[in-house]
């Protein structure tokens, strides 16, 4: 949703039309009053049928040139509509059949999906090198003609301005080079790794703290473990971070952590909190893997995946930069209205809109 929101608001600004099809709900009518301009369809929670025929309803009744279907889920499960139907494109945001939490079965019909959606889309969004290549590969097999555009997440402008006084203040609070993490708090996101990582840094230096910002079930662990480590003046937990605090947050930030896996579902997602931190040009701590890699190249900070010596290390080097922006990334890249403007290009180039 957070990118259907900000590419049609640079669609509108660029002179097309946009409508966004979502569910009737608290949350998106907050959001829908933050863009104006679009033009906002609501559809009510239901079964995953019920809530198909009524995308579908809408959609028929309409004569629009392009539907991007933001997801590839059941819930967005649409077919061709005939010799006058609209372009049809969709958004491919991870690999659902690598969700290791999901049953045996469960798995397998997502991966048939996978295969099915191949037939009924014109064009692909690819948010990661790894979907794009797993799509041309499928779509070659099959000898189909669908077109498909790498288009990773990206970052809001608004990450380009914020309060000084206020990033000043948050680094004067902890009077400590903080290292920032966003997200949530699960022991496979590597929530364990960095708490493991203060405690060995802490062991030879004390001019940092970690800032670990967000919520999740493992916070009563984490906690625990600060106070058996005595790392209370060593890793914060501020709770949820929004709007103009996380974007203050960000800016008084020395440097970043984005831990990441070597499976499937890492490779083939696109960390949206990787474009966040990149926005600041502060230096970021993560895996060589997927989309980070890509993003960051030879700028990142990468550790090995698992080894809390390696994470430490890193973050270390971090600590002993001055505050100069990172080097070497395409930074206009990484912001909506880029990605808005290549989308556009690529609708021209491939399909002749």
């Amino acid at each position: 949703m957070k990118r259907a929101f900000s590419m049609s608001k640079y669609l509108v600004e660029a002179g097309h039309q946009a409508t966004i099809i979502l569910q009737h709900h608290e949350e998106n009518l907050k959001a829908a009053e933050i863009y104006p301009g679009i033009e906002y369809l609501y559809y009510e929670q239901g079964t995953t049928l019920s809530e198909n025929r009524e995308k579908r309803a809408m959609i028929k009744s309409r004569h629009d040139d392009v539907i991007v279907v933001c997801g590839n889920s059941a819930r967005n499960f649409v077919w061709r509509f005939g010799k006058s139907r609209p372009l049809m494109v969709l958004d491919h945001p991870e690999v659902m059949s690598a969700f290791e939490e999901f049953s045996y079965l469960k798995r397998c019909f997502e991966y048939l999906r996978e295969w099915i959606e191949l037939f009924l889309f014109d064009g692909h969004l690819a948010v990661s090198r790894y979907i794009e290549r797993r799509l041309q590969k499928r779509l070659n097999l099959l000898h189909l003609n669908a077109e498909v555009l790498y288009s990773p997440f990206a970052a809001e402008e608004d990450l380009k301005s914020w309060n000084p006084v206020a990033a000043k203040s948050i680094r004067e609070q902890y009077g400590k080079k903080m290292v920032l993490y966003l997200g949530s708090f699960f022991a496979a996101y590597g929530f364990y790794e960095i708490l493991h990582a203060a405690a060995r840094l802490r062991q030879v230096r004390n001019d940092f703290v970690i800032v670990m910002a967000g919520a999740g079930p493992e916070l009563e662990g984490g906690q625990a473990f600060i106070a058996e480590n005595d790392l209370q003046e060593t890793v914060s937990f501020p709770g949820f971070l929004s709007g103009e605090t996380m974007k203050n947050y960000l800016h008084a930030a020395h440097a970043f952590i984005c831990p990441l896996a070597d499976t499937v579902r890492d490779w083939a997602r696109s960390p949206g909190k990787i474009y966040m931190y990149a926005a600041t040009r502060h230096p970021i701590v993560t895996c060589k893997i997927g989309e980070a890699a890509d993003t960051l190249g030879e700028a990142g900070f990468y550790y090995e995946q698992g080894d809390v010596d390696s994470l430490a290390n890193q973050i270390s080097l971090t600590l002993d930069r001055d505050d100069s922006p990172v080097e070497g990334i395409d930074y206009e890249r990484l912001f909506s209205k880029s990605r808005t403007k290549e989308f556009l290009a690529w609708l021209h180039e491939s399909f002749g809109l």
